[in-house]
C-alpha cells in the first residue's frame, strides 16, 4: 500500500538467490525457477538484474540475481502481487532444506505489520518428518494436519528472520507411509517389516 498521497512508480525486485552472496553452503548458488508475477491477478514480465555480491571473502561468488518487474503504485490503494517459483532443496539426504527470504522486506517503510507464512505438506506433519533444532527448522512454527505456519507482527526482518524448514525428503516419506500401510495389512508379512525398516 502506498500510504502516500502521490501515485508513485517504481521497480519492484525479487531475489533469485540468497542476497547474502553464501550460496547454499556447499559451493553452490541455486537460483529459483520458472518465476511466475501477477500485479493486481494481472501477469507481469519479469527481467534479470545483477548487484554484485556481498561476499567478500569468495572472490568466484556470482553476483545476486534478481527478477525485476515495474509496478504502479496509486495513493492510498493495496497493490497485491504474487510471486510463485519452482525451488529446489539444498542440504545433507535425506534432509531437505528450504528457505524464504525475508530479509529483503526491511527495505519497505515500517515495519512489516502482519505476516503468516505456511509449509503445505502432501502427508501430516510429525516431528518425524520435520526436522527440528538450532539449525534446522526455525522455530515458532504451529503443526496443524498437514501444515506448518508461523505467524508474524510488526517484523523489521534482518538475515536471521528468513525462514529456515528441513523436512525428510517426501519421496523418502511417502516410501515410509507406504511401508507402514503394508505392515498394518499383513504383520505377519516378513517382506514387509524389512520393507519398512528400510524405508
Amino acid at each position: 500500500r502506498n500510504q502516500g498521497e502521490s501515485d508513485e512508480q517504481m521497480q519492484v525486485r525479487f531475489p533469485l538467490m540468497d542476497p547474502s552472496g553464501m550460496g547454499d553452503g556447499f559451493g553452490n548458488y541455486p537460483e529459483i525457477q520458472a518465476i511466475q508475477v501477477r500485479v493486481n491477478e494481472k501477469p507481469v514480465t519479469t527481467s534479470l538484474v545483477t548487484t554484485p555480491t556481498p561476499n567478500t571473502w569468495n572472490q568466484s561468488a556470482p553476483p545476486i540475481a534478481w527478477a525485476a518487474f515495474n509496478v504502479d503504485f496509486p495513493a492510498g490503494r493495496k497493490v497485491n502481487i504474487n510471486v510463485q517459483y519452482n525451488l529446489q532443496p539444498t542440504g545433507y539426504f535425506p534432509v531437505a532444506e528450504f528457505v524464504y527470504i525475508l530479509e529483503t522486506g526491511a527495505g519497505w517503510f515500517g515495519s512489516i505489520g502482519s505476516a503468516d507464512l505456511s509449509l503445505s505438506l502432501p502427508y501430516e506433519v510429525n516431528s518425524q518428518n520435520v526436522v527440528y533444532g538450532d539449525y534446522n527448522t526455525s522455530a515458532g512454527g504451529q503443526a496443524n494436519g498437514q501444515q506448518v505456519t508461523w505467524h508474524y507482527e510488526n517484523l523489521e526482518p534482518t538475515r536471521d528472520d528468513n525462514l529456515r524448514v528441513d523436512v525428510v525428503a517426501p519421496k523418502l516419506w511417502m516410501d515410509v507411509i507406504q511401508a507402514r500401510q503394508a505392515v498394518q495389512t499383513n504383520s505377519g508379512d516378513v517382506n514387509a517389516w524389512q520393507a519398512l525398516a528400510q524405508a
